[in-house]
Protein backbone atom coordinates (compact mmCIF):
# COMPACT_ATOMS: atom_id res chain seq x y z
CA UNK A 1 0.00 0.00 0.00
CA UNK A 2 1.34 3.46 -0.58
CA UNK A 3 0.13 7.28 -0.08
CA UNK A 4 -1.15 9.15 -2.66
CA UNK A 5 -1.64 12.78 -1.84
CA UNK A 6 -3.86 14.71 -3.93
CA UNK A 7 -3.21 18.12 -5.22
CA UNK A 8 -5.77 19.63 -3.18
CA UNK A 9 -4.36 17.65 -0.24
CA UNK A 10 -0.68 19.49 -0.87
CA UNK A 11 -2.11 22.70 -1.90
CA UNK A 12 -3.89 22.96 1.76
CA UNK A 13 -0.66 21.73 3.63
CA UNK A 14 1.64 24.90 1.94
CA UNK A 15 -1.22 27.03 3.11
CA UNK A 16 -1.06 25.79 6.93
CA UNK A 17 2.70 25.96 6.97
CA UNK A 18 2.38 29.45 4.87
CA UNK A 19 -0.07 30.76 8.01
CA UNK A 20 1.90 29.13 10.93
CA UNK A 21 5.22 30.80 9.60
CA UNK A 22 3.68 34.24 10.00
CA UNK A 23 4.09 33.82 13.68
CA UNK A 24 6.98 30.82 14.00
CA UNK A 25 8.69 28.70 11.40
CA UNK A 26 9.64 26.28 13.99
CA UNK A 27 5.66 25.84 14.48
CA UNK A 28 5.61 25.63 11.14
CA UNK A 29 7.67 22.94 10.35
CA UNK A 30 6.59 21.22 13.61
CA UNK A 31 3.11 21.28 12.40
CA UNK A 32 4.03 20.09 8.96
CA UNK A 33 5.71 16.71 10.66
CA UNK A 34 2.95 16.07 12.72
CA UNK A 35 1.13 15.79 10.05
CA UNK A 36 2.65 13.85 7.94
CA UNK A 37 3.27 11.42 10.63
CA UNK A 38 0.46 10.74 11.02
CA UNK A 39 -0.60 10.26 7.53
CA UNK A 40 2.43 7.61 7.61
CA UNK A 41 0.25 5.84 10.23
CA UNK A 42 -2.40 5.11 7.70
CA UNK A 43 0.09 2.69 6.16
CA UNK A 44 -0.03 0.71 9.11
CA UNK A 45 -4.13 1.21 9.98
CA UNK A 46 -6.04 2.73 7.28
CA UNK A 47 -8.90 2.16 9.25
CA UNK A 48 -8.17 4.21 12.15
CA UNK A 49 -10.28 7.20 10.89
CA UNK A 50 -13.48 8.20 11.61
CA UNK A 51 -16.04 7.69 8.84
CA UNK A 52 -17.32 10.59 7.55
CA UNK A 53 -19.29 9.83 4.37
CA UNK A 54 -20.13 6.06 4.13
CA UNK A 55 -20.84 6.08 0.71
CA UNK A 56 -17.54 7.60 -0.56
CA UNK A 57 -15.55 5.83 2.30
CA UNK A 58 -14.06 9.50 3.28
CA UNK A 59 -12.61 9.16 6.83
CA UNK A 60 -10.60 11.65 8.98
CA UNK A 61 -8.34 11.57 11.15
CA UNK A 62 -6.94 14.69 13.56
CA UNK A 63 -3.99 16.17 14.54
CA UNK A 64 -4.74 19.43 17.10
CA UNK A 65 -7.15 21.36 15.14
CA UNK A 66 -6.49 20.02 11.57
CA UNK A 67 -8.71 17.17 9.91
CA UNK A 68 -7.00 15.15 7.20
CA UNK A 69 -9.36 13.65 4.94
CA UNK A 70 -8.87 10.57 2.98
CA UNK A 71 -10.03 7.38 1.46
CA UNK A 72 -8.48 4.10 0.47
CA UNK A 73 -8.74 1.08 -1.51
CA UNK A 74 -6.47 -2.26 -1.48
CA UNK A 75 -3.88 -0.84 -3.14
CA UNK A 76 -3.77 2.94 -1.86
CA UNK A 77 -4.22 5.33 0.44
CA UNK A 78 -5.58 8.98 -0.70
CA UNK A 79 -5.32 11.92 0.77
CA UNK A 80 -7.88 14.52 0.28
CA UNK A 81 -7.34 17.45 2.31
CA UNK A 82 -5.92 18.77 5.15
CA UNK A 83 -8.01 21.89 6.89
CA UNK A 84 -8.38 23.27 9.95
CA UNK A 85 -11.18 21.85 11.71
CA UNK A 86 -13.19 25.01 11.74
CA UNK A 87 -13.87 25.29 8.46
CA UNK A 88 -16.71 23.25 6.83
CA UNK A 89 -15.86 20.62 4.72
CA UNK A 90 -19.76 20.42 2.55
CA UNK A 91 -18.36 22.58 0.06
CA UNK A 92 -14.44 20.18 -1.15
CA UNK A 93 -14.91 18.18 -3.52
CA UNK A 94 -14.48 14.43 -2.28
Amino acid sequence: MKVITKVDAKKDLLQIKWYIEQDSKFYANKTVNEINKRIKKLLLFPEMGKVIDKDENIRQIIYKSYKILYKFDSKNIYILHIIHHSRNISYLKL
